[in-house]
């Protein structure tokens, strides 16, 4: 019987990370960088390993490469623990792993290349068949090409590392790229081209019959699927730099259950979509639609939302729109005889006049979130805002963030069971007043807006009216005696339970308590860090009385 080869020991540290990590239930098993060299499998370190491996579902498998300063001196750097960390997960059931991760850091020539991932799960000379989800983040092929020798032996890879990879995992279904691993997923700036693109266009067509999921955070992704046929369920795109004289790909809108793109510069690219013998797309499955637009001046002529085209939405549930109104009077009215049930509108404040209210009047969930991108005062007129909150008779949970005055048509809302909306710390004596006209909420949200007050909003409203109709309270004098007396205050609600304040500071503070001695059945609050100190002591002087749980928040 052979004898394995000296042990190099790892640090205690990391020993524990692994192995604490290997325990947890469906953990995302991942690699970085720990500095280390001339690691062993982990199975010479300890034979626990292989047992260890075998009864642990390990569904993610994830290698980051995490680069230093060092890297551009050392190209092998914390190679080996990637290969230790998929030994360890090989040596029990590869049809355990259902999802893969590949991560490259942004801008390093140096690092190993794909080449290298790949031979690392080849080594065991196991097909990861139950793999159906790969990622990859960064390139993992080296840039900066100049020379035709470079170009070739870039091209020799892509070849080498697209026969593994297939033959590696073939029963891929869903497939994403994007350049940056911490770079969002609209970030877009970098459009130059990636040698990785080249084999990603290539898998997209190995897999094409069987993909069910197509996600290009990256904006060059679009140029990669052109002029392709697919049946995906799912798909998510940033749309950026599109250009559309190479092409486009060709998506069967019937069998489309979600579909999110990112990053639009005008018209949303309807022609994607294959339409009926009646010239009509039918989304006919379609539940779930994202539609986000860039930051660009407004257009002087508007768009047509439908681009000359029929286009029908008949179980389409959750609509989210950012910025519709920079291109388009009303987008909106495309899904109005859609059953959408969540609706958020990412819009400026000053665009909703031309907006028909009657898609939000069927919502059951309605987030009004504007975030206007000029920072002077735009004229508002008054009754925008008033058929926007005649309009919310259906919708149990409301969130209005960078609405001037949230408070003003609160009584509109009784039937709401949660609100988040944003407040000045001058409008928080408003705050009491408007609790008592909610009699059915629940969960409470309140935001932070600390570039404006009510005394300088960043809407101006035509005609200006008086806003404060709700009762004011004046600031407490917080003592030992004040915590514990609460004689002096009746209940303003009985049904709310959760609290959530992001606000600081001594004055909101004051407030804060206050309010939690008017809500008796109160179960959790989540305040500022700032502020934690003088609710342990509310929560001290009233025990016995509630129960109440503090998280940090930011």
């Amino acid at each position: 019987m052979s004898t394995p080869g000296p042990i190099t020991r790892l640090p205690d540290d990391l020993t524990d990370q692994i192995f604490e990590r290997l325990c947890t239930p469906r953990y995302s098993l991942r690699s970085n960088y720990f500095g280390l060299k001339d690691v062993l499998p982990l199975a010479h370190v300890c034979r626990s390993w292989r047992a260890l491996a075998l009864r642990t579902q390990v569904k993610t498998v994830g290698i980051e490469r995490v680069c230093t300063e060092r890297c551009s001196r050392n190209n092998d750097h914390g190679f080996g623990l990637v290969s230790n960390i998929v030994t360890v997960v090989s040596m029990g059931l590869t049809s355990s792993v259902t999802d893969l991760t590949i991560s490259f850091a942004p801008g390093c020539r140096c690092m190993p290349p794909i080449l290298g991932i790949l031979r690392v799960f080849k080594a065991n000379g196991k097909k990861w068949t139950g793999v159906r989800s790969v990622t990859f983040y960064g390139t993992g092929i080296a840039r900066h090409l100049t020379t035709p020798d470079q170009i070739s032996a870039m091209d020799r890879e892509i070849d080498q590392a697209f026969d593994m990879f297939t033959g590696l995992f073939p029963n891929i279904t869903s497939i994403a790229y994007n350049q940056f691993k911490y770079g969002g997923a609209t970030r877009n700036y970098d459009n130059s081209p990636d040698p990785l693109l080249l084999m990603y266009k290539r898998l997209i067509r190995h897999y094409m019959k069987q993909l069910i999921s197509i996600y290009g955070y990256h904006s060059l992704i679009p140029r990669a699927i052109s002029s392709m046929e697919f049946e995906a369920t799912s798909l998510k795109m940033n749309l950026g730099y599109i250009d559309h004289d190479s092409g486009y790909p060709q998506f069967n809108a019937s069998v489309l259950r979600e579909v999110m793109f990112y990053n639009i510069n005008g018209d949303v690219i309807w022609n994607w979509f294959k339409p009926t013998k009646d010239n009509e797309i039918v989304f006919s499955n379609l539940t779930l639609l994202s539609l986000a637009f860039s930051f660009r001046p407004p257009l002087s002529t508007k768009l047509d939302p439908t681009s000359g085209s029929i286009i029908r939405f008949p179980r389409l549930s959750s609509l989210s729109v950012d910025n519709s109104a920079r291109y388009y009077d009303d987008l909106y009215s495309l899904f109005r005889h859609s059953p959408i049930k969540v609706l958020k509108m990412g819009e400026d404040l000053k665009y909703l006049s031309s907006i028909d209210t009657r898609i939000v009047s069927q919502a059951k969930s309605f987030t009004l979130n504007s975030q206007p991108c000029e920072y002077v005062s735009a004229q508002l007129p008054h009754e925008t805002i008033t058929r926007f909150y005649n309009a919310m008779h259906s919708a149990l949970e409301v969130s209005m963030t960078s609405n001037p005055f949230p408070l003003k048509y609160i009584e509109r809302l009784a039937w709401v069971v949660s609100l988040t909306i944003e407040l000045s710390d001058d409008q928080f004596p408003q705050l009491f007043g408007a609790i008592r006209k909610l009699p059915q909420l629940r969960t409470l949200h309140i935001t932070h807006l600390g570039n404006w007050s009510a005394s300088s909003p960043l809407y101006i409203w035509e005609p200006a009216f008086e806003t404060a109709e709700v009762e004011e309270i004046p600031i407490p004098n917080i003592t030992e005696d004040y915590l514990g007396d609460t004689s002096d205050l009746l209940p303003i609600s009985t049904t709310l339970r959760n609290l959530k304040i992001h606000h600081g500071g001594p004055d909101v503070l004051w407030y804060t308590c206050s309010l939690v001695r008017s809500l008796p059945n109160l179960e959790v609050i989540a305040v500022h860090r700032g502020n934690i100190s003088g609710l342990e002591a509310l929560r001290t002087a009233r025990k016995g009385i509630f129960d109440i749980r503090i998280y940090y928040t930011k």
